[in-house]
């Protein structure tokens, strides 16, 4: 089993990078090779200009020797996992161009508005570890979920990727007397990595 995870944060010693490693050290447990896409240290261009939308509606290969690598390096995952922090209700602007311009149309779906084929159905999941300093009740109640919309529903889904856990992380600030509660949403990601059956 082949893991490819992407990973959204600037800071090697955020919170997101500290997941990052436990959740390495749960697929070496479980025998899987993986794949760790930096973004943010790969220096990637997150801006989708004119030549990648005409490339992209063309069904062509994009002008970016990175942006192939990337969906090569995708391609031949089974498993998908996600680690970003959310920045004002949203993605950080670096995964949001990564999904501009990765998962493009004529490379991860096709069609129009109405009807939508995914073809990346070779993948058999996904994991969203998503990091919050808001509330879980901001988020869900006045924001209605908005990471349930534009990485599942409106991103994962459309591309084919039927399986899909999602983990959020609320309320982080940095203070010590939350450690235990983050550490208990840590072991709820390392539990489902090491008994999901679709990493078998």
């Amino acid at each position: 089993m082949h893991v490819v995870i992407v990973i959204a944060h600037p800071d090697k010693n955020s919170l997101n990078h500290g997941i990052l490693n436990r959740v390495l050290n749960v697929l070496q447990s479980r025998g899987c090779t993986n794949d760790v896409i930096d973004i943010n240290a790969d220096r990637f261009d997150p801006i989708c200009t004119k030549a990648d939308i005409l490339f992209a509606w063309k069904k062509g290969p994009s002008p970016d020797p990175m942006v192939i690598d990337y969906q090569d390096r995708i391609k031949k995952a089974d498993y998908l996992i996600f680690l970003f922090p959310v920045w004002c209700w949203s993605l950080p602007a670096i995964l949001k161009g990564f999904f501009d311009r990765i998962f493009s149309c004529g490379w991860a779906w096709e069609g129009n508005g109405f009807k939508i084929k995914g073809k990346l159905t070779d993948i058999k999941g996904s994991l969203i570890v998503a990091t919050f300093a808001s509330p879980k009740f901001v988020n869900e109640l006045i924001y209605r979920n908005p990471m349930y919309t534009e990485m599942i529903k409106g991103g994962l889904k459309v591309f084919g990727i039927k399986k899909i856990k999602y983990i959020p992380i609320h309320s982080i600030s940095g203070k010590e007397s939350e450690r235990p509660r983050i550490e208990k949403k840590i072991n709820k990601i390392e539990s489902f990595l090491q008994n999901t059956k679709i990493l078998n």
